[in-house]
């Protein structure tokens, strides 16, 4: 958890120490856009927050043995690799579901739905589908990449909705 939550608190950072210099730099007119950039990384913050969570808890579900060996007080040795599957499938629902409220609620346009889609949705009903039915160490393996490249992917997204923000002033 702690883990998850540095990571997330990383897009913090920029609002942190940009936001005041944005709004000293264009005053009022900012100010009416600031509730957008707080929104976006929100949602970044959050997207991070649940991969990161549900990574460390295969990443621990991966090194069960170890962990349990050495007395580590991990998800997968308190409550078992089983709950520690269902529990990484729950946050990753959680996820897919998000994304499609932001996306219904906020974004609207058919690039980001079609990058959702592709980039973040499929590959993580793969990592459900893996979760669900295999629990071996290649498994966990293969889950764990498919998580890193989704969290890179979901970081690509602020390349895809500058290109679309830009197309959309024209």
């Amino acid at each position: 958890i702690i883990v998850a939550l540095l990571t997330a608190l990383v897009p913090f950072i920029v609002l942190v120490f940009e936001i005041p210099l944005l709004a000293k730099e264009y005053g009022l007119p900012f100010r009416e856009i600031s509730k957008y950039l707080i929104f976006w990384i929100t949602g970044f913050s959050l997207f991070a927050f649940l991969l990161n969570l549900t990574r460390e808890i295969v990443k621990d579900a991966q090194d069960f043995e170890g962990d349990q060996a050495y007395g580590k007080s991990t998800i997968p040795v308190a409550w078992g690799t089983k709950a520690a599957r269902y529990i990484s499938v729950i946050i990753l629902i959680s996820t897919i579901a998000l994304l499609l409220i932001a996306w219904t609620g906020f974004i609207r346009d058919t690039v980001t739905i079609i990058y959702f889609c592709l980039m973040i949705v499929i590959p993580l009903l793969f990592v459900i589908f893996r979760l669900l039915t295999d629990d071996s160490e290649a498994g966990y393996r293969i889950v764990n990449i498919v998580l890193k490249i989704v969290m890179i992917t979901g970081l690509g997204y602020a390349v895809a909705a500058n290109l679309i923000l830009n197309n959309m002033m024209r």
